[in-house]
């Protein structure tokens, strides 16, 4: 199978806020209570690339993955100040998210967030409640702001038959408003480029 991904050298993030036991290891990983690795997560993320037949997602994918780095982020659904390691995979600057892998919390079932990045000065790094955290990495890009980026979105509009009807062209998505309904944005957020069978929404609450 041909990699997608070109290997990076490995490097864990060492800032205050991040796991300080964690020298970049799989045991390290293991310490923190993984059970994958860096390497094991750019596997588990090619194995999902691999599944997209637009190389223009697959490109802007690569563009904004980043070295894994392990850290601690905050679970406000425990104790005060409980914290969980989640891998930092995916950087987007425009929009302040990231895409993190993390066993707690929300996983194992969905392991993948979408999250805020946080504020460095406060140190606060929330993970987010459970409707930002997917079974797959790609179904939390697809529900980011890094993919309206792209000109792969279709709008349809399905009658009570099923049938689908194709309202417009490949475009550039529409960021989902605060006051946008649910109904909205299932309009708003269509079907892909990519050959790829999506599941319907999992219940990812803890």
């Amino acid at each position: 199978m041909r990699s997608v991904m070109a290997r990076r050298p490995l490097r864990i993030a060492t800032p205050d806020h991040a796991c300080r036991d964690c020298s970049g290891s799989g045991e390290a990983a293991l310490w923190c209570g993984m059970s994958v690795d860096a390497i094991g997560l750019q596997e588990l993320i090619e194995r999902e690339l691999v599944q997209v037949t637009d190389a223009r997602v697959v490109a802007h994918i690569c563009g904004l993955l980043v070295e894994p780095k392990l850290m601690m982020r905050d679970w406000a659904y425990g104790e005060p100040g409980q914290q969980y390691p989640c891998w930092t995979v995916f950087e987007h600057d425009a929009s302040d998210t990231t895409i993190v892998y993390c066993e707690s919390g929300f996983g194992p079932r969905c392991p993948w967030g979408l999250v805020w990045s946080g504020d460095e000065k406060r140190k606060y790094f929330p993970m987010g409640m459970d409707s930002g955290w997917y079974p797959r990495f790609l179904d939390a890009y697809f529900e980011s702001f890094a993919a309206t980026e792209l000109p792969i979105w279709r709008v349809f509009r399905t009658d009570a038959s099923g049938t689908r009807e194709l309202l417009t062209e490949e475009a550039p998505g529409r960021p989902l408003g605060s006051r946008c309904t649910l109904a909205a944005a299932r309009i708003q957020r269509v079907a892909m480029t990519a050959t790829t069978a999506w599941p319907t929404d999992a219940d990812c609450r803890p």
